[in-house]
């Protein structure tokens, strides 16, 4: 009998347990003439406290309330993806949430809860929360609150904070903490407000003390206000693990008063992981009084797992100024952990100048690590001898970019020494062959970097296409074949067409032009024009109109082939070729411009003036196998002696000479010269293997190749 008065009041007990739960449904607070509800948020968060919920709660806010914030703690460790919390407006209504001085709202190892700001389930923004106090934060987020979304809300302060430790959402780690919020997601909101100079918009720690370290944090579509004197406007630290990710996209970052100290916009620091930074606007950063650094995004640390930072198609820059003390440092993106690998893809930046000058560096990009940047343009509009579109300490992989520099700034550092001047650059580290050096025009320099005027459809702005990275800023889809360089895709306008190359080849009283499309778009055709002088003044040379083998392809996504050859040359004369496409309503483009010096050797020979080799190299020679012609290249390095005497002979297997093509004092540049397949008495040879050998000072290499008849 006793047994079954035990199961009798166990029973009861658990059925007492049950319906003393907050059962799932709609709960208005406060609650007034409607069925259920609660006098105030701190008192539902009191209830789910005490009992837990069934199903999911929706807490609706019915009308401006004020909490005390020192009871606005949610502490709840069972809740689940099925019973959880949303806080949300009630249906039609736009509320304040008012945080008096004694707290934040506080998240206190409670998983599933969602704060959403908008009244009828899109994205409006109908719900604030105000911090009342200047000496707290708005939302405390730790221990175990992992799937927290915050979304569709407006957080700040009614008045500028007076505090040195003011973050719209803080995210910690406290002293006995066993866990930390993951599958975080900010989504659509805005945290601060302009004008505020002593505020943080986010920061998020772990320890790596306890190896306890936030991960799969989003924000997405938020606008981020602030900079706090001593913190990043955005600060991430000791957060993610190798597999996870931390993404910040579509984001607006704005910090735009009294930025002193030398803390960045966004700041990563000891991460590791995956760390996405695409589709954001870094802009209206201003200081004071600075006489530290000032950077827009800035990860200089990583942990010894490792990181992997993907920065695709974000505006970084445009009107950044400062005091009348001089910065440190001036830079808009900073990626310089040494054992991270950083991917820099379809990026505008554009450093503006400064009232006061940085006093060490100034860089569009300062990386170390392992870096590959691609499809950017970048601008260094700080006129000074250490301004940098690149300054690199790391290993280093660049190429498609476009590069803009003031009179007295430098395109690049690498290692120990500066580069002027693209081409400089180019010859000096091997870096960026297929860029660019050409004027960009924005819809606004100082905040909007779409591309307007003659920069749309300049096949200049040809970039290349980049696996993984199928949209642009304004998540457009990019051309798979000729993709615009920077943030900016303009669908509308595709480019007309994109080279894969363009050669200028020897025959015998000749230069044969070779030039290959990669796409086309609306090409009518291609012009050559001709000079003696790379100033010009440039003549037509041939056109669409009169031949035929230079009509376009219209629209294309498939390489053609196109050539002509030009008879009209003369031996030791330099010639420029200028390349410009048509489009169906006659407007026309400049594609590229090339060098050709025609010297007359023991085969005709020319040299690409435009390219500058850094190291000797004798390469492939093509076609091979050929029938009677094929031509052979080959790099001339600067060296301190100007000229150098260059020999290129031919010879058979059994090590016979059989012709030589060049013997002669040749400057730095890239050569070729054609072989007709003949002999020193201009007999033709037979089929069969022949070598081909390079001496150029002290520079010695060989080849094979076969002539196939």
């Amino acid at each position: 009998m006793q047994w079954l008065v035990r199961v009798i009041s166990f029973i009861i007990v658990g059925a007492l347990s049950l319906f003393a739960q907050v059962s799932g449904g709609d709960y208005y607070i406060p609650q007034g003439s409607n069925p259920q509800g609660y006098a105030s948020l701190a008192a539902a968060f009191a209830d789910i406290n005490a009992n837990g919920v069934s199903g999911t709660v929706n807490l609706l806010i019915d009308a401006d309330i004020t909490e005390v914030g020192s009871n606005l703690i949610l502490n709840r460790s069972d809740l689940t993806n099925t019973n959880n919390v949303v806080i949300k407006p009630a249906p039609g209504k736009t509320v304040i949430i008012t945080i008096d001085g004694s707290g934040p709202l506080a998240i206190n190892n409670t998983p599933y809860v969602t704060i959403d700001g908008s009244n009828n389930g899109s994205t409006s923004r109908d719900m604030t929360i105000y911090q009342s106090s200047g000496y707290d934060k708005v939302i405390h987020i730790f221990g175990n609150s992992d799937n927290f979304l915050l979304k569709n809300t407006i957080l700040t302060y009614p008045s500028n904070p007076t505090a040195s430790n003011n973050w719209v959402i803080y995210s910690d780690v406290p002293t006995g903490a066993t866990d930390v919020p993951d599958g975080v997601r900010i989504e659509n909101c805005v945290l601060g407000s302009s004008g505020f100079s002593n505020l943080a918009a986010v920061y998020v720690s772990g320890s790596s003390t306890a190896s306890l370290y936030p991960s799969t944090w989003l924000f997405s579509n938020n606008t981020f206000y602030g900079r706090l004197g001593g913190y990043a406007g955005v600060g991430i630290f000791y957060c993610g693990t190798v597999g996870t990710r931390i993404e910040f996209r579509d984001n607006e970052f704005i910090a735009d008063n009294n930025l002193n100290s030398s803390s960045p916009v966004l700041s990563l620091y000891q991460v590791e992981g995956e760390i996405y930074i695409q589709r954001n606007r870094f802009h209206t950063f201003s200081s004071n009084n600075d006489n530290g650094n000032l950077t827009l995004v800035q990860n200089t640390q990583v942990r010894d797992g490792g990181a992997n930072v993907y920065v695709y198609n974000n505006f970084l820059g445009g009107n950044v100024s400062n005091g009348t003390v001089a910065p440190a440092y001036y830079y808009l993106l900073d990626i310089s952990a040494p054992n991270a690998k950083y991917y820099v893809y379809h990026n505008t930046f554009r450093m503006n100048p400064l009232i006061a000058n940085p006093i060490t560096d100034a860089a569009c990009i300062y990386c170390a690590g392992t870096i590959d940047v691609k499809n950017n343009i970048i601008i260094q509009d700080v006129d000074a001898s250490n301004a940098y579109a690149i300054y690199n300490n790391g290993i280093l992989t660049s190429d498609y970019n476009n590069f803009q520099t003031a009179t007295n700034a430098n395109v690049g550092y690498n290692g120990s020494t500066s580069y002027k001047t693209l081409s400089d650059w180019q010859t000096g580290t091997s870096q960026d062959g297929n860029s660019t050096n050409v004027a960009v025009t924005f819809v606004n320099i100082s905040t909007d970097f779409h591309l307007s005027g003659s920069s749309i459809g300049d096949p200049n702005l040809a970039g290349t296409p980049i696996a993984g990275v199928t949209d642009d800023i304004d998540q457009q889809p990019r051309s798979a074949t000729a993709p615009y360089k920077g943030a900016d895709e303009n669908t509308d306008n595709p480019l007309p067409v994109t080279l894969s190359s363009f050669q200028a080849l020897p025959e015998d009283r000749a230069v044969r032009l070779i030039w290959i499309t990669e796409s086309e778009f609306n090409n009518l055709g291609f012009i050559l024009e001709r000079a003696t002088a790379e100033s010009g003044p440039f003549k037509e040379l041939a056109s669409y109109r009169t031949n035929p083998a230079l009509n376009g392809e219209g629209n294309s996504s498939q390489p053609k082939t196109y050539e002509f050859v030009d008879r009209q040359v003369e031996h030791n004369a330099t010639y420029w070729y200028k390349l410009y496409s048509v489009d169906m309503d006659g407007t026309i483009h400049f594609v590229q411009k090339i060098s050709a010096a025609v010297l007359m050797e023991g085969g005709p020979l020319t040299r690409n003036n435009s390219v500058l080799p850094q190291q000797f190299a004798l390469r492939a020679n093509f076609p091979n196998p050929f029938n009677p012609i094929t031509y052979l290249s080959f790099d001339v390095a600067e060296t301190s002696r100007g000229q150098v005497p260059v020999v290129l002979e031919v010879f058979d297997m059994a090590g016979r000479k059989i012709r030589t093509l060049v013997n002669a004092p040749l400057a730095p540049g890239r050569y070729t010269v054609m072989w007709d397949g003949r002999d020193a008495n201009h007999q033709p040879v037979a089929s069969g293997l022949y070598i081909y050998r390079l001496k150029a000072g002290a520079f010695v290499q060989s080849r094979t190749m076969q002539l196939l008849k």
